[in-house]
């Protein structure tokens, strides 16, 4: 089980994908981040990460970038933005933003997804921890 799990992170570390510029509008504010799609193979679905608590900087910090790389090497789509304020994101971070709020914001991002033809739209799962385990199951509603 070692041995399988180590093989697993290796193959992940040399998956070859391609890193484009992602952003969408969301209340008049223009969000920005990432789409990260396997470069040898077609993207089945689209994983969209959802920002947690606190301020993120995905696009220049490599935030979960193992989980990204992972993500990418099974041949998903990964796409991930920073919040208002943060990143290249416009706007001012609120601590204090609602979480139907992040959810509303989070289904903006998915819309664009869609309306880019994101390679792998047609499938679009979400993943998250800290506060997004409060956001997702609002975006399923």
């Amino acid at each position: 089980l070692v041995t399988m799990a180590f093989f697993v992170v290796s193959v992940s570390m040399f998956a070859q994908k391609t890193v484009e510029p992602f952003e969408f509008q969301f209340e008049g504010k223009t969000l920005r981040g990432l789409i990260e799609k396997p470069q040898e193979q077609p993207s089945s679905a689209v994983v969209v990460i959802v920002p947690g608590s606190g301020r993120t900087n995905f696009v220049e910090g490599r935030w979960f970038s193992s989980v990204r790389d992972q993500l990418v090497s099974f041949g998903l789509t990964v796409v991930c933005w920073d919040k208002m304020g943060c990143g290249q994101s416009e706007g001012e971070f609120n601590i204090l933003q609602p979480v139907q709020n992040s959810a509303e914001e989070a289904l903006a991002g998915i819309q664009a997804i869609i309306d880019q033809q994101v390679p792998g739209s047609e499938k679009i799962g979400c993943w998250g921890i800290s506060r997004a385990g409060w956001i997702v199951p609002l975006i399923n509603e």
